[in-house]
């Protein structure tokens, strides 16, 4: 009789230091995760209403870029989340850039993120790259 070795997914939650574990997740509960994250750390209350405050806007803004990035939204999607439209997406991944570049507060922010949210190294080398550059995501994405 012979035996077959089957082997349990890697659970990144308990082997962390691995990169790009494919873990297969609902992308609804992924993007949920994502707003639930970008609220704890920026302490913002409902990201979706219409508040302008420095907080609740960051962190808008902060989770529509890790939409595109981890989840793989459009940036017309991820701004309908949040009653916007696509153009204030775009607005917003130029501020995280600008953000980036400039604010160490948001660099740790960014870091917190995507330690929470147990993001791969490939997947965080990508966004970091885009934070870097000057160029918008549709280009970025085509170089």
């Amino acid at each position: 009789m012979m035996h077959t070795q089957t082997f349990l997914p890697v659970n990144p939650y308990i082997l962390p230091g691995i990169p790009e574990v494919k873990v297969p997740e609902n992308t609804a509960i992924l993007i949920k995760r994502i707003i639930d994250t970008c609220c704890r750390i920026y302490k913002a209350t409902d990201l979706p209403e219409k508040k302008r405050l420095r907080e609740c806007v960051d962190a808008r803004y902060m989770a529509m870029l890790l939409m595109a990035f981890i989840a793989k939204e459009t940036l017309v999607s991820a701004a309908a989340r949040f009653n916007r439209d696509h153009t204030t997406a775009v607005h917003g991944l130029k501020n995280m850039q600008r953000l980036y570049q400039t604010d160490p507060g948001t660099r740790r922010k960014l870091n917190l993120s995507l330690d929470q949210l147990v993001v791969g190294l490939d997947t965080r080398n990508e966004i970091k790259e885009f934070l870097l550059s000057d160029l918008t995501i549709s280009r970025f994405r085509r170089v």
